[in-house]
């Protein structure tokens, strides 16, 4: 490597939140076509090119499920005062059931604007979507949680009382839709019907965050396309 070749390297990614993959990256991007791009394809109909970008994208993911009526099912609900609280569950395919809780303003006028929460920091994996709303005879670790990254607000609730409609979902791998295991049924623990000690809890997170790139890859393989083997190499 000739002198001041690293430096000079170095220009090229300084700043980058990339920072020294940003230049092997860059080159790798400039060698492809991107004809999808945006820049690069300047689309006078703008549907007609998110209408294509949006099926490219169900193609690389090999997934693209029927889209099916919501069928809600409202489970409880509860006035907050600014506004109701409802718990329910909604279908997103045939095959998944999403639980949610929906936030309706009282004192403003239909329609309203409306926001969409999920809830996944410092992967809270136990509770999700409850880690943002106060609930009546909740676990202490909740109220903890709370105050520790979101300075004791409830997010939803204040966006509820500004006359937003807000639903707060549990995002896959997470609160309700979380992770159980056999032995977790055998054991009688993260079987949802009640909750845990706070160091069951902290062992169900380390757990979850441990096998999530395990998860999620399974998922990736089974979802995709599988390719043939080259010659020389079992399946």
């Amino acid at each position: 490597m000739q002198a001041g070749s690293a430096a000079d390297e170095a220009k090229l990614w300084k700043g980058s939140a990339l920072g020294n993959l940003y230049p092997f990256i860059k080159r790798q991007q400039e060698k492809t076509r991107q004809s999808l791009a945006f820049l690069h394809r300047r689309p006078k109909d703008l549907e007609a090119w998110k209408a294509e970008g949006r099926a490219k994208v169900f193609e690389l993911m090999s997934y693209r499920p029927e889209a099916v009526h919501p069928r809600p099912r409202v489970l409880d609900r509860v006035d907050r005062g600014d506004y109701i609280r409802e718990r329910l569950n909604f279908w997103t395919t045939t095959d998944v059931e999403v639980p949610c809780y929906f936030l309706i303003p009282k004192r403003a006028k239909f329609p309203v604007p409306r926001s969409s929460r999920s809830m996944t920091t410092a992967a809270f994996y136990y509770w999700e979507k409850r880690s943002s709303l106060r609930t009546d005879d909740e676990h202490p670790m909740l109220a903890t949680y709370r105050k520790e990254y979101y300075d004791g607000a409830s997010f939803p609730a204040a966006l509820a009382q500004r006359g937003y409609a807000v639903i707060v979902i549990d995002m896959f791998y997470h609160g309700e839709r979380r992770l159980i295991l056999d032995e977790d049924l055998e054991n009688r623990t993260n079987d949802r019907s009640k909750a845990e000690p706070e160091e069951t809890i902290r062992q169900i997170n380390h757990r979850a965050g441990s096998s999530e790139e395990i998860v999620r890859r399974l998922i990736h393989r089974r979802m995709s396309p599988t390719p043939a083997p080259a010659p020389g190499e079992s399946e």
